[in-house]
């Protein structure tokens, strides 16, 4: 799928709002197929979304293994989805475990760079997951797959085998959690978790030195309490008021923070005029950082000697800690691949629960559909009922679905036909849209769906020029047409949305004809084609596979030019463009519309007189040529002696003529 085909579906959020010009005015949720689509938890999930996007699958194995487990969490355990939603991959919402294995990389690798406080938090992450996150996980996928929760990863082999999508998730988050069990020690065994995450350190109880530096730390802590009682003791004193003095840490005591700041805490008092008493009765031995809306924040010189000392302190804990740091960060590097492997099939089961909860709420209904993979005639696509997935979320949208057969050998190529504003850009880029759904194993927006798996989508849509880089709207138009034409095979989907309007009306039909012809003769592929060339229509007489439709508009019946669109789409095709009408709608003033009927009217009868002209010249001709065989016959040749006797009877007859 190219960038063209991708905006043409409304793939992704648009990049500027002038993109997206099928769904206007919608929110993130509803102005792309990502973003209806994406109710996933994780991050891992959300970018794996958005890679199926990308890149649907060509393997009706992969799409009937991923169908599988969104069907079974949308007719089977709805219940079960929204546990596995709520409660196992709800707990993991901020995590992103690629992250987490691109820092294991950078501070645990060999000449690895950043403070032990960085590689302590890592080893931390892991735990978190290991031994928290991932366990309620599993035990919130356990009824879901099928699979008692306490069973081996090797009794799931059956089910793997059967490509059953939700156990084999489940035995390979299983093997997982097996695997880095170990993690779990080590990190038990280094971190001191008292103090996390506030502080990330090494447990004291590793060595004599670090022993002897935390109790003199636990010493400070308790001197720290002390000088906070003394504060607020003095605060009453001249303020009346109790317990008004609260203490905050300023995160800057930890060596880590590269700030070398020896402020480890400060008061705050909530009476922003308090600073005026603090300097008056306190005087030098108070000094007032910050004045706020939330209040006064202040400390002592006792205090910032205190936080001096913790500072000095926390240095030299982190001098003793660094080896055993750099220790048990070159073993949990060795952990990277199986949290990546963990982060992909949690990212799986997010998508495949965030697919089967928009199929399960969406308020007009999800099909699932039924999914085919074959190069014989009689493949193809057929819809029934098929909806725009963006546009039928709008606001004050009562979306008219409509149906689709574009079968091999029958109806491959489909001519698209009917007024400006009547749905012909809808329609057709609903059929992309639900086709990318389908072929990533989701359900899509319609009441019944048989599909023919798909190798490329290709798209020539919309109208814009590439000035700096010196290309004209019309170049624009013809090097997607010629991409197209190159690309595509049997397999492939092109959606055509208008074609040869940027060159005269005759130079813009033919290569609209001559494009199509190839198309429909050379690459036998499935098109659908809108256009406003009504010419082209005739080309379902002469080929097999091309069959019209149009999209319906009923005139207004009292009188003016007025126009209701029905957007229902039905076969044969519509010879009408009703532009004129559609002007009026826009508010163009009533005398150019005016001018605009009267010369529409005068290329008509001047195109119709030239066409009566050109025939009664023609048949005059033939009359003309008619006459001449009957004197040249009645001409007795074999009469004459000579050949110089019979020329000079047929030019005598030609300049009769």
């Amino acid at each position: 799928m190219d960038r063209t085909a991708m905006e043409c579906i409304n793939l992704l959020p648009p990049r500027h709002a002038g993109i997206s010009n099928v769904v206007v005015g919608g929110s993130s949720s509803t102005n792309s197929i990502f973003g209806v689509l994406n109710q996933c938890k994780t991050k891992m999930g959300i970018r794996m979304l958005e890679l199926w996007l990308r890149q649907p699958s060509v393997n009706l194995e992969t799409i009937l293994y991923r169908q599988n487990a969104v069907k079974v969490m949308v007719e089977e355990d709805g219940l079960g989805r929204d546990r596995v939603r709520d409660e196992g991959l709800g707990g993991l919402r901020g995590v992103d475990l690629d992250a987490l294995c691109g820092r294991l990389a950078l501070f645990g690798g060999p000449g690895a760079e950043g403070g032990t406080s960085k590689s302590l938090e890592c080893l931390y992450r892991l735990h978190l997951f290991a031994d928290r996150q991932l366990p309620i996980l599993m035990e919130s996928l356990a009824d879901l797959a099928k699979v008692d929760a306490g069973a081996n990863a090797d009794a799931d082999a059956d089910a793997e085998k059967a490509k059953d999508a939700l156990s084999s998730i489940y035995a390979g988050l299983d093997r997982v959690m097996v695997e880095l069990s170990k993690s779990v020690q080590l990190v038990d065994a280094v971190l001191d978790f008292d103090a996390a995450p506030r502080e990330f350190l090494v447990k004291a109880s590793f060595s004599d030195e670090l022993g002897e530096i935390r109790e003199e730390l636990d010493g400070i802590e308790q001197e720290r309490d002390e000088i906070h009682a003394r504060m607020n003791q003095i605060w009453e004193e001249l303020s009346g008021k109790r317990g008004q003095v609260k203490l905050e840490d300023t995160d800057s005591s930890s060596p880590s923070n590269d700030k070398g700041s020896s402020c480890a805490w400060q008061f705050r008092l909530l009476d922003t005029n308090a600073s005026k008493v603090l300097q008056q009765e306190l005087k030098d031995d108070v000094t007032v950082h910050r004045l706020l809306k939330n209040g006064v924040y202040f400390s002592t010189k006792e205090l910032r000697e205190l936080g001096s000392k913790k500072h000095d302190l926390l240095l030299e804990y982190d001098k003793n800690q660094r080896e055993i740091v750099q220790n048990a960060m070159g073993v949990a590097v060795t952990y990277i691949p199986v949290l990546e492997r963990a982060s992909e099939l949690i990212a799986e089961i997010d998508v495949l629960a965030s697919l089967a909860n928009v199929a399960a709420f969406n308020p007009h209904g999800y099909c699932c559909p039924e999914i085919t993979d074959s190069e014989e005639d009689g493949a193809g696509i057929v819809l029934v009922g098929a909806r725009h997935p963006c546009v039928e979320l709008q606001d004050n949208v009562d979306f008219i679905p409509n149906d689709f057969k574009l079968v091999h050998g029958e109806s491959s190529f489909l001519l698209v036909t009917g007024p400006n504003m009547g749905g012909k850009s809808t329609y057709i880029r609903s059929l992309g849209a639900i086709i990318t759904m389908a072929q990533i194993g989701s359900y899509v927006p319609a009441t019944a769906a048989k599909i023919n798996i798909v190798h490329h989508l290709l798209a020539r849509v919309g109208a814009g020029d590439v000035q700096d880089r010196g290309i004209s709207t019309f170049m624009a138009e013809m090097l997607e047409a010629s991409s197209i034409i190159r690309t595509a095979t049997k397999r492939s989907l092109i959606i055509i949305d208008e074609l040869g309007r940027g060159t005269s009306t005759f130079d813009g039909y033919g290569l609209a004809r001559a494009i199509s012809e190839h198309i429909v003769q050379k690459i036998g592929c499935t098109t659908v084609f809108a256009t406003h060339f009504h010419e082209l229509t005739a080309m379902e007489e002469s080929e097999k596979v091309v069959k019209n439709c149009h999209v319906t508009a009923k005139r207004a019946t009292d009188g003016t030019n007025g126009l209701s669109f029905l957007y229902e789409v039905q076969e044969g095709p519509c010879l009408e463009s009703f532009g004129i009408q559609v002007a009026e709608m826009a508010n163009v003033p009533a005398v150019v519309v005016r001018d605009a009927k009267r010369k529409a009217t005068e290329l008509e009868n001047f195109d119709y007189k030239r066409r009566k002209t050109a025939i009664n010249a023609c048949s005059k001709s033939d009359a003309s040529a008619e006459l001449f065989v009957e004197k040249f016959k009645a001409i007795p040749l074999n009469s004459f002696a000579t050949e110089e006797e019979k020329r000079k009877a047929v030019l005598s007859l030609l300049q009769q003529q």
